[in-house]
C-alpha cells in the first residue's frame, strides 16, 4: 500500500480522519461524563433535601400528636404519633441510603439518637401523665420534649442547608468543567488543524516534488542536456517514472554518441539550412 501514491495519500487522509473522530468522541465523552456527574451529584442532593422536609414535617406531627396525647384524646394522640414516626423513619431511611456530602454520616448518627430520645420521652411522659396527671406531663413536655423536638429540626435544616450548599458547588463545578472541556475540544481542533496542514503540506511536497524535477528534467532535455539525472527517492510510481527518465536519458546519450546519431545532427543542419532559403533566392 505505502509502494504507490495512491495509498500514501489515502494513508495520510485515513490518519486526519481518525484526528477527527477523535476529537469528536474525546469531546462526547467529556461531556456525557460531565452530565452524568452532575446529574448523579444533583439528584442525590436533592433526594436528601426531600427527606429532611419530610422528616420535618412527621416531627410536626408528632409535636402534634403529643399536645393532642396531653389535652384531648389520648388514643388518637397515640396513633397520631405512631403513624409520624413510621412516616419519619421512611425518609430517614431514605437518607441513610444516600449519604454524600462529607460530615452528613455523623448528622445522620445524630439524627437517629434524637429520635430515639424523642420515642423514648413521649413513652415517659405517658407514664407521667398517668401517674401525675395533665399538668405534670405538661411540665415534662416543656422540660424533656420541646428541647428534643428543637434539636431535631435543627439538624434536619443543617441537613437541607448542607445539599443546598453541595447543589450550587456542583453546579459552579460543572461550569468550570465546561469551560476546561470546552477549551480542551478547541486546543485539539486547533491542533489537529495546523497538525494536518503541517502534514499535508509536508508529504504533498514531497510526493510532488519528484514530478517538478521530471518537469525540470524534460525541458532541460528539450534545451539538450542530456548528461542530468534524477534522484530516486522512492519505490512508488514517481519513483519509477524517475527512473525510466533516467533510462530514457542514456539511451539517447548513447544514440548521440553513434555514428547514426551524428549523421542524424549533420542531416538536421543540412535540413535546418535548406528551410532557411527563401524562395525567390531558390
Amino acid at each position: 500500500m505505502l509502494k504507490t501514491l495512491k495509498g500514501k495519500i489515502s494513508l495520510i487522509y485515513t490518519g486526519l480522519v481518525l484526528l477527527i473522530a477523535v476529537i469528536g468522541l474525546t469531546g462526547f465523552v467529556n461531556l456525557y461524563r460531565l452530565e452524568m456527574s452532575v446529574n448523579s451529584l444533583m439528584i442525590d442532593n436533592y433526594r436528601s433535601i426531600s427527606a429532611a422536609a419530610n422528616m420535618l414535617e412527621a416531627v410536626d406531627g408528632q409535636e402534634n400528636a403529643i399536645l393532642l396525647y396531653i389535652n384531648m384524646d389520648r388514643q388518637r394522640g397515640s396513633d397520631l404519633f405512631s403513624y409520624n414516626s413510621e412516616n419519619f423513619k421512611r425518609w430517614f431511611d431514605v437518607e441513610v441510603n444516600n449519604i454524600t456530602q462529607p460530615g452528613e454520616k455523623e448528622l445522620v448518627e445524630y439524627l437517629n439518637l434524637s429520635r430515639d430520645n424523642l420515642t423514648k420521652a413521649f413513652s415517659r411522659l405517658q407514664e407521667v401523665q398517668n401517674n401525675a396527671g395533665g399538668q405534670a406531663a405538661i411540665e415534662f413536655y416543656n422540660e424533656s420534649i420541646i428541647p428534643v423536638i428543637s434539636d431535631i429540626r435543627q439538624t434536619l435544616r443543617e441537613f437541607g442547608t448542607m445539599n443546598e450548599k453541595a447543589m450550587f458547588m456542583s453546579k459552579d463545578d460543572a461550569s468550570v468543567r465546561t469551560k476546561s472541556s470546552m477549551y480542551m475540544v478547541l486546543f485539539l481542533s486547533f491542533a489537529a488543524v495546523a497538525g494536518g496542514y503541517a502534514v499535508s503540506r509536508y508529504f504533498v511536497n514531497r510526493f510532488l516534488s519528484p514530478l517538478h524535477q521530471l518537469s525540470e528534467g524534460i525541458k532541460r532535455v528539450r534545451e539538450g542536456e542530456l548528461n542530468q539525472r534524477m534522484d530516486i527517492r522512492s519505490d512508488d510510481e514517481a519513483g519509477r517514472l524517475a527512473s525510466e527518465f533516467n533510462n530514457m536519458l542514456q539511451s539517447l546519450q548513447r544514440y548521440e554518441q553513434s555514428t547514426m546519431g551524428t549523421l542524424m545532427v549533420e542531416k538536421n543542419k543540412s535540413v535546418a539550412i535548406v528551410k532557411s532559403i527563401s524562395d525567390p533566392l531558390m
